[in-house]
């Protein structure tokens, strides 16, 4: 079997959509007339004892179409994919008490856990697989005590326990497994692996959105534009490993300062972006100097050279309604502090510069 997997931002839900387009295609299909008619023939053939389990198939059946019709409704992946798996189970169980041909109904149980942690969540899994593998050592147990009939044999019902667990414990591992390394992945999409902040597109990714946000609910919205003053002296007076220090304990810097709603990203070489949600330009111009000082302060008491930080400050107004506008004038602002000897704050003002172009991405 051959998967192939995009790793963009992962959604477990994702996995369902081909799923239940299948189960509407089975549901809206003419087939669907003689398809119970079907279903009862083969178990029948099965087991000659039908008639005892046949409510439990139809109370199955009746589950599945429930949960497409609750899908239809709500677009919720998980609880439809729950109910589903609560009515295959009841399915499953009643062959597990039939036994099948060869009496390797058991099969179809082992099956459906395994399937089970492949689509649900894994603490969902973990319910569902627990209460579905109490419910069958529980039926071992009547049938032990003589209180109902099994056609397995007494030797052959701990290698059935036996085999549910072990495909558990493995479908939970591989899962936990896999997660894990998607998990990794991820972040090695989405942050700049020498100081651990997002990258250029997640924290530019995450302007657009709080940009809709601000400008969807008229809240306050700054970004601060930092740039680490001579860095490329830095680097070739003291070589690239103490640059690549210093943007480490610089991001260090900005993590212990900023609020927790606050985001930081690198755009580009010694260029930092952070993301003020909230923040009118006076609160930005103090989380700014704030910055500017703690660098000035840190890097003087740890190096024996002069380590500065030059900062613009911009806030989101009207009529700026893109990423590069408010980019734009950051810039200004930041370039401005250089310019002005750096080791400065400049804030972007509208009524002295003018209106930047409102830029669009191509």
């Amino acid at each position: 079997m051959y998967i192939k997997i995009v790793i963009v931002d992962i959604n477990k839900n994702d996995f369902m959509f081909f799923f239940i387009l299948k189960l509407k295609s089975l549901f809206s299909s003419n087939t669907n007339i003689i398809s119970p008619i079907l279903i009862y023939t083969f178990l029948h053939y099965i087991n000659k004892d039908l008639d005892f389990y046949l409510p439990l198939f139809i109370l199955s059946s009746i589950g599945l179409i429930s949960g497409y019709i609750y899908y239809q409704k709500t677009k919720n992946y998980i609880k439809t994919l729950i109910i589903f798996f609560i009515s295959i189970s009841i399915s499953t169980y009643s062959v597990f008490l039939m036994g099948g041909i060869g009496n390797v109904g058991f099969i179809w149980s082992i099956l459906l856990i395994g399937i089970v942690y492949f689509l649900l969540p894994i603490k969902y899994a973990n319910r569902f697989v627990l209460f579905y593998t109490t419910l069958i050592v529980f039926s071992i147990l009547l049938y032990l005590k003589g209180i109902i009939n099994l056609p397995y044999e007494k030797s052959s019902l701990i290698t059935i326990v036996i085999s549910i667990v072990i495909t558990a414990y493995v479908a939970n591992t591989i899962i936990q497994e896999t997660l894990e390394n998607l998990q990794k992945l991820a972040k090695l999409a989405n942050f700049d692996t020498l100081t651990m902040v997002y990258n250029r597109r997640k924290i530019l990714q995450i302007l657009n959105d709080e940009l809709d946000r601000a400008k969807r609910y008229k809240r306050p919205l700054s970004i601060l534009m930092i740039d680490v003053d001579n860095f490329k002296k830095l680097n070739d007076n003291f070589g690239h490993q103490f640059g690549d220090k210093v943007l480490q304990d610089f991001a260090i810097l900005l993590k212990n300062i900023v609020r927790k709603t606050d985001v930081i990203g690198r755009t580009g070489g010694e260029e930092f972006l952070v993301i003020l949600p909230e923040t009118d330009l006076e609160g930005a111009k103090y989380v700014a100097e704030k910055i500017r000082k703690a660098v000035e302060d840190y890097f003087k008491g740890h190096c024996t050279i002069d380590i500065t930080v030059s900062i613009g400050v911009a806030q989101v107004r009207e009529p700026i309604c893109s990423i590069d506008s408010i980019l734009h004038e950051a810039d200004i602002a930041m370039y401005k502090a250089k310019g002005a000897g750096k080791n400065r704050v400049e804030i972007y003002k509208y009524e002295n510069t003018g209106q930047s172009p409102n830029l669009k991405f191509g």
